[in-house]
């Protein structure tokens, strides 16, 4: 049945992670700002790590290279793909304060974070390299109560956190037999149009192929059709934006 089913499939669409990547994440390393105290900002770091309500394998890969004691959390805005930062507020002790972790364009586009000049040398770099960067801040505003419609608070940035996820070995050969047997690729992902585009390059895809972030797609349905049969590597993706996809 899925060999009948396969044959006649033309288009198939596919995520990066978990899909082209083998879906394990490994810390590569921690870059704090120009000015900040590192034993201080990584302390923070780890409290955050230890003290969210809300797991996921970023915070699962972080906590275990940075373990810290858990603090009471006074509100919480747990990690969406939706608007793609989390927010704790932790309460009691020395060191309270509110901290949002997240995509750093997203946080940058919103207005809550400026990056320093060795901080965004060092996500271009890392960006570059297929690795996934997340920015680490520190606020002394309230985190808003609708995520989704209002903008993350305003952020002194402390680091960027550099994970790193290892490519299906066997990811470039199924890249290469599509192409042979000319079923065309979409990949569609959440992450940063550097990170995907290397990861996408990696596996063989054509490095002329078209690319789209999400903030470029159309609503109008006929629009957003022709966009995505002319494109290959769709970036910054929303969940609503992969289901219309």
């Amino acid at each position: 049945s899925a060999t009948e089913s396969l044959a006649a499939v033309d288009t198939i669409c596919v995520d990066k992670t978990g899909t082209l990547t083998a879906g394990e994440l490994r810390l590569v390393g921690v870059e704090f700002a120009e000015g900040v105290d590192a034993a201080a900002a990584g302390a923070a770091l780890a409290r955050f790590a230890a003290s969210a309500g809300e797991r996921n394998r970023t915070l699962e890969t972080i906590a275990a290279r940075f373990p810290g004691e858990a603090r009471r959390v006074g509100a919480e805005v747990p990690f969406s793909s939706e608007w793609k930062w989390s927010g704790l507020a932790l309460a009691g002790g020395a060191g309270a304060s509110t901290y949002v972790m997240g995509a750093p364009d997203v946080l940058a586009d919103a207005g809550a974070l400026t990056l320093p000049p060795g901080l965004a040398r060092k996500l271009e770099e890392e960006t570059a390299a297929g690795r996934r960067v997340v920015a680490f801040g520190e606020s002394g505003e309230a985190l808003p109560a609708d995520p989704a419609a209002a903008a993350p608070p305003r952020l002194a940035p402390l680091a960027l956190v550099v994970l790193e996820e290892t490519l299906r070995p066997d990811a470039a050969e199924t890249i290469a037999y599509m192409r042979e047997q000319e079923v065309d690729l979409k990949l569609i992902s959440g992450d940063a149009r550097a990170t995907v585009t290397a990861v996408a390059y990696a596996v063989g895809v054509p490095r002329d192929a078209g690319v789209v972030e999400g903030s470029e797609l159309p609503e109008d349905p006929e629009e957003l059709a022709r966009v995505a049969l002319a494109n290959t590597i769709f970036c910054r993706i929303k969940p609503d934006q992969k289901k219309a996809l």
